[in-house]
């Protein structure tokens, strides 16, 4: 049956007492029904629709966060990669040492620095040869340790001297018993290592002794003495007891400073 037909069947005049009124008022139920029904599923499927819409809305969001998250995350640890490499760069105060006058490079694996320049020390291989770099030209090698000092390691030397029972040369003896204050005698031991280009290596062999706890030796016999890293206190003991049949001192695994402190007192005869 045709709409037009059925609106016309549904909107005939009304006798509720008839059969085909209620027939009628039945059919335009069902039909309101169905429009309702079919509203409501247009309805639903636009949300759905816009339901769709915004879940792949959020996926896109989700991977864009999940995205730049990793980004972060690799410029976090870039960042404190770089920031490692300049922590471990960094010289400490320790390390920095002021180079005492100029040095060219006698070796391939050495380098060449102007006096007054600072160098940073590394690792101290040995007593005269330390691997380190320039902070100027920031050239790498081998730099003899003679060469160079540091404000730090001088005061941690005279804080040595003023601390042992005994020192060697009578320049530190001085030094030590003076009456005058410590920042006299700091400026003092300042001048006196400047002057004397053997006394830091000499000073830093004893110290370097000392706190390992090396306690030297001396071996007599009738017209020899044998010395084995003495202190000063066992060379003042060879020096009043040495004598004329004593031809022959042997001096091991000594500090540059015990050899002046012998010398000093006129032993010529050691070799």
């Amino acid at each position: 049956m045709r709409v037009k037909e059925i609106q016309q069947l549904l909107f005939l005049p009304k006798n509720t007492n008839s059969a085909s009124y209620r027939i009628r008022r039945g059919m335009r139920m069902e039909t309101e029904q169905l429009q309702l029904l079919l509203i409501n599923k247009t309805g639903l499927l636009d949300q759905n629709e816009s339901l769709i819409d915004i879940n792949r809305e959020i996926t896109e969001l989700q991977e864009q966060i999940s995205v730049m998250s990793v980004h972060i995350l690799n410029k976090r640890e870039e960042n404190e990669k770089y920031r490692n490499i300049i922590r471990m760069n960094k010289p400490t105060t320790e390390s920095v040492f002021i180079a005492r006058y100029d040095y060219h490079a006698m070796e391939s694996n050495e380098i060449s620095f102007s006096e007054g320049e600072q160098l940073e020390i590394y690792e101290k291989e040995s007593s005269f040869y330390w691997k380190g770099r320039s902070l100027v030209s920031d050239d790498e090698g081998f730099i003899p340790s003679s060469c160079v000092y540091s404000m730090l390691e001088s005061l941690q030397l005279l804080e040595f001297i003023l601390s042992v029972e005994e020192v060697s040369l009578p320049i530190l003896q001085k030094i030590r018993n003076g009456s005058s204050s410590n920042d006299e005698k700091a400026s003092f031991f300042l001048e006196t290592i400047n002057d004397d280009p053997i006394m830091i290596p000499a000073l830093r062999q004893d110290k370097e002794q000392h706190d390992k706890g090396i306690t030297g030796s001396v071996d007599w016999d009738s017209d020899w003495a044998y010395l084995e890293s003495p202190s000063p206190v066992q060379c003042n003991e060879v020096i009043n007891n040495i004598s004329n049949n004593h031809k022959t001192i042997s001096l091991h695994s000594s500090s540059t400073i015990i050899v002046q402190y012998l010398y000093y007192h006129q032993l010529n005869c050691i070799h």
